[in-house]
């Protein structure tokens, strides 16, 4: 995802859609979003403020809150992709020197960026250890928390297989537009690149797998992915020998036991 698309979707989420299934205590509504609504008061633009939390050579910026956005702090790396646990401690510094500077009423989106040439072109945002985009300043709680703490949906659940010499993070998300529903993304995240047809092999097993320990099939796509299990930041999706990324999909619309790869194959599901 580029970053102007990133940023779209960063307005979409705090405005209050959330990604994730609403918790029991809940009572089946949607988490309100600590962020206001869009204020006809406030400015249609801001000038970035530059922090001094980043090491050198990063760029750290506070934007304030306009008509459109919620405020929001960016740290960009360019060179060298940081990891996933030097890009939280560094973005909980810069937000907490926001919190400790600015009068900020309402929470604001913390997000790494990472460019290897520097341009906003290329850049795209580097997941956190718990698998979180973002982190967000809770003004009415003054804690920092990861996106997912905020939605207070379930963690990924990871399983790993030794033998395989893989691990497998499957996240449920919620579809956003009617009829609604969820549906499941598996990330085979292999040690080390192997054949593509053991990617496709592993990613068919496991969507199987999914779908029948499902009491109601759903969408579940997985996706061929490499690169160490404690720092997702480094992980990266493996491409085939059509140039497309390896991925293997069941849509229960298209059949009931039909999978579908991004080989343009089929496979039965049974």
């Amino acid at each position: 995802m580029n970053r102007s698309l990133a940023m779209f979707a960063t307005l979409f989420l705090a405005a209050g859609c959330s990604t994730e299934s609403p918790t029991p205590e809940q009572g089946g509504q949607k988490p309100a979003a600590a962020t206001t609504v869009p204020n006809a008061s406030l400015p249609k633009r801001v000038e970035p403020v530059a922090l001094a939390c980043g090491p050198k050579g990063t760029k750290a910026e506070y934007h304030a809150q306009t008509r459109s956005m919620p405020p929001t702090v960016d740290l960009s790396f360019s060179g060298s992709r940081p990891t996933s646990q030097v890009a939280e401690r560094v973005l909980r510094k810069c937000l907490q020197e926001v919190a400790d500077g600015k009068f900020v009423s309402v929470e604001v989106l913390g997000t790494i960026w990472y460019s290897r040439s520097g341009s906003d072109d290329d850049a795209t945002t580097v997941a956190l250890p718990d698998g979180s985009e973002h982190l967000v300043f809770r003004a009415d709680t003054k804690r920092i928390i990861t996106w997912k703490q905020r939605e207070g949906g379930p963690s990924d659940v990871v399983k790993e297989n030794v033998a395989g010499g893989y691990f497998v993070r499957s996240e449920t998300n919620k579809v956003l537009v009617p009829p609604y529903g969820s549906f499941i993304s598996l990330s085979v995240v292999f040690k080390k690149e192997g054949t593509e047809k053991q990617a496709f092999e592993v990613l068919i097993a496991e969507v199987k797998k999914a779908v029948s320990a499902q009491a109601k099939p759903v969408s579940t796509t997985a996706y061929a992915m490499v690169g160490p299990s404690n720092d997702p930041a480094a992980q990266h999706q493996v491409k085939g020998s059509s140039g497309q990324f390896i991925s293997v999909e069941f849509d229960p619309k298209r059949g009931p036991d039909v999978l579908t790869t991004s080989a343009g194959t089929s496979e039965r599901l049974k």
